[in-house]
């Protein structure tokens, strides 16, 4: 995936987008989904050009809303504004099981999770999955911000399992 990324920050912005066809059928041969290398691409695009290194400085990147973002690349990283009560599943309560479940979503310009894109990444056990997601997919955020305008960011939430002493 790294050489992927080195390939797309080389080629010119006004060509990113042909190169589309060629992302997913690397992706279909590595078996790595097409969305997860596209969002490399503009994660690395996004610092060779704030790097300053073909001529372009960082500050001229205006997003156009379309885009996803790493979090790692946006001025003002998505922060839990609210979110509903988190329901620890009962067997694993009875059974004393904590742990964290990480979960990752695409938070839009209004600070909601995209529901297709929640999926969990790490968790202790499979029963804290649903309600993981469930809590992200019901939570508000605080949209992310790149010069100053709401973009649509690729984020990781930890949600912590924790039985009270």
């Amino acid at each position: 995936m790294r050489l992927v990324g080195m390939v797309v920050a080389l080629v010119p912005v006004a060509r990113f987008a042909p190169a589309q066809a060629s992302v997913e059928q690397l992706a279909r041969c590595a078996a790595i989904p097409a969305a997860a290398l596209r969002l490399q691409c503009y994660d690395t695009l996004a610092k060779h050009e704030s790097d300053g290194s073909n001529g372009v400085e960082g500050d001229d990147i205006v997003p156009t809303g379309a885009e996803v973002f790493m979090e790692a690349v946006v001025e003002e990283r998505p922060a839990v504004l609210s979110a509903p009560t988190l329901h620890y599943p009962g067997l694993l309560r009875q059974a004393q099981i904590q742990g964290r479940v990480l979960v990752q979503a695409i938070i839009d310009t209004l600070g909601r999770a995209e529901p297709p894109s929640v999926k969990v990444l790490q968790s202790p056990n499979p029963g804290f999955d649903q309600s993981a997601k469930s809590y992200v997919t019901k939570a508000l955020f605080r949209p992310g911000r790149v010069h100053g305008r709401a973009v649509r960011v690729l984020l990781q939430v930890p949600v912590d399992f924790r039985l009270r002493q």
